[in-house]
């Protein structure tokens, strides 16, 4: 089962500060109207991104693995995309 959302956000402000706010937010992959969580709070560096197996869990700990760090900074596993 796909776990797929699709979200809104809307801004009301300055609109030259709304803009900065989007565009410093954006996916610079995908462009204005994505946002990219690593930009709002950064995965620290120390982070493990690789493979997520119980050996690499053991050896780094599930605190120090992108998996658990992104549920519990971001509340979901994945950046955002699209």
């Amino acid at each position: 089962m796909p776990n797929h959302i699709t979200n809104i956000l809307t801004a009301h402000g300055d609109e030259k500060k709304v803009k900065a706010m989007f565009e410093a937010i954006k996916n610079d992959e995908i462009g204005t109207g994505s946002i990219d969580f690593n930009k709002i709070v950064p995965m620290p560096e120390h982070i493990y991104r690789g493979d997520l197996g119980r050996e690499e869990i053991e050896k780094y700990g599930a605190e120090n693995c992108w998996y658990d760090w992104s549920i519990k900074n971001w509340g979901t596993k994945w950046n955002s995309y699209g």
